[in-house]
């Protein structure tokens, strides 16, 4: 399973993610501290980390949030994944951290995303 963050104000809750359309997901749903989407043969989970703020001593000069929020979202599949961010990942305020150091506005990394659609990032 590989990872991204999500990095944002304290607006970025689980439920902003509940709220998605989560196009082709077979259910949504809460499992202990996770919000889980499940797909035909995939799964993504999030999960609001507060505790990652330790791992961003550098990156927090980048962020412009005072106090960010941290969502950990792990996935197994990159092609999900990537249609997530294109389709469903407009929240304003939003920095993606692809944890293989790029981290940036989440409409710029879309932008990249469309550039190069076959772009793996892992």
């Amino acid at each position: 399973m590989e990872s991204i963050i999500l990095v944002g104000n304290k607006n970025l809750e689980l439920s902003v993610i509940e709220r998605m359309e989560h196009n082709n997901c077979i259910r949504k749903y809460y499992s202990n501290i996770w919000f889980v989407v499940e797909y035909a043969d995939s799964r993504v989970y999030y999960h609001i980390e507060p505790e990652l703020i330790k791992e961003y001593e550098v990156e927090l000069k980048v962020i412009p949030f005072k106090q960010p929020q941290f969502m950990l979202v792990d996935y197994i599949s990159l092609g999900i994944l990537k249609n997530l961010i294109l389709t469903e990942y407009s929240m304003k305020n939003t920095w993606i951290d692809n944890n293989h150091g790029i981290i940036l506005p989440i409409q710029d990394f879309i932008t990249l995303l469309k550039q190069n659609p076959s772009w793996d990032w892992r």
